[in-house]
């Protein structure tokens, strides 16, 4: 009974160190437990190593929210690594696409002859350096779009600011508006730019006139756009065919907000004009506040909001007309008023951003203009 019992473990020895060794292993590069917010995404690296005499063709078990990156540089997938060699595993953790926490992988698999996961053949990290990602519950995001084709956002109150890929290949960023559902960038081509995954990727709309798109606007279904051209556009498929309206006073539309009732438009030789009829016809609103173009208008709390070229902020409490244009703030190269009209923010041409409410610094971002300011959810 001895002898078969000693036999028997002689036998089994060989399986059990070969299944404590692994064929390929999976090493950490970058940390791998994060909170991502839901609009942002984050980057994870591994080192994936075959560690047996033999090339082995491998790919990774698909998880949700995560894509692995395949570019020059980086694991394809599959991959055929030879004995002994190794390649880099890039995989993009997109807060908006994870559906709850993952707490396990990647799981990087023999590929079958199906061409699919092999699964009595995977390995994946220890659970120290398994992913363990969970979601950041977002309540404001800070977006900014610069002179250097860039857009910008931050949330944690401008402690930090992330730069997304250029929208328009370099191409200044004049305007920025964003929704629940997209981002817009309106930019000096003649574009504009939205994107429904915080700036992982980019669309664009058709030119409207071939000018600098130097505002843009959404209300409900409506997307507008004011262009050097003189003119503000709206458009009713999301800017796949756009709408003429007639031109407030010939000069470059500078700035365009929308209400239920009436729609904005502020030029370049200085004055706001509203009109009742979609863009028809146009009403010039208590004259020119000081003579330079019109950066940015909002309307909040019965109240209309400028700021203009000079870098003063304005405001009048008249809508349609007959009122004065009251200074309440300097040094604003780009202006946000939240929809409540008590929220303010600036952009300076230094390259900052900050509150006007109470004169806090939000963040020094780029050393160019920041031609927009836009917080969603304040």
């Amino acid at each position: 009974m001895n002898r078969i019992i000693r036999f028997f473990t002689v036998f089994l020895m060989p399986a059990l160190v070969f299944a404590g060794t692994p064929l390929f292993t999976i090493t950490p590069l970058t940390p791998t437990t994060i909170q991502v917010p839901l609009v942002s995404a984050f980057t994870i690296q591994y080192v994936v190593q075959n560690q047996s005499a033999k090339p082995h063709t491998l790919i990774m078990k698909p998880i949700n929210g995560i894509t692995q990156v395949t570019s020059a540089g980086n694991c394809p997938n599959p991959v055929v690594l030879g004995a002994k060699q190794s390649c880099t595993l890039t995989l993009i953790v997109n807060g908006a696409q994870i559906s709850g926490a993952i707490n396990e992988g990647p799981q990087i698999c023999q590929q079958g002859p199906n061409g699919k996961p092999n699964p009595q053949l995977c390995y994946q990290p220890s659970q120290a350096n398994a992913l363990h990602v969970s979601t950041m519950p977002i309540t404001q995001i800070f977006y900014s779009g610069a002179q250097n084709g860039t857009v910008y956002y931050s949330f944690n109150n401008g402690a930090t600011w992330i730069a997304i890929t250029p929208p328009g290949n370099g191409s200044p960023i004049d305007s920025i508006f964003a929704t629940t559902n997209n981002l817009y960038a309106g930019a000096a081509n003649g574009f504009i730019y939205y994107t429904a995954n915080n700036g992982m990727t980019w669309s664009a709309t058709s030119s409207p006139d071939s000018s600098s798109v130097n505002s843009v606007f959404s209300m409900t279904n409506t997307l507008y756009a004011g262009t050097t051209n003189g003119f503000v556009y709206y458009s009713t498929n999301n800017g796949t065919t756009w709408n003429q309206t007639s031109s407030p006073d010939g000069s470059s539309i500078t700035a365009v907000f929308a209400t239920t009732h009436a729609l904005y438009a502020g030029t370049e030789n200085g004055s706001v004009f509203y009109s009742i009829n979609n863009g028809a016809s146009w009403i010039a609103i208590n004259g020119q506040p000081d003579g330079s173009a019109i950066q940015s208008i909002f309307v909040a709390n019965n109240t209309l909001f400028i700021n203009t070229a000079n870098e003063y902020s304005y405001s009048s409490s008249s809508l349609t007309g007959g009122g004065i244009w009251t200074a309440f703030a300097q040094s604003v190269y780009s202006l946000f008023v939240n929809s409540a009209g008590n929220l303010f923010y600036g952009g300076t041409q230094s390259g900052y951003v900050y509150s006007i409410t109470d004169g806090t610094e939000l963040g020094f971002i780029t050393y160019t203009p920041i031609n927009s300011v836009f917080v969603l959810g304040s």
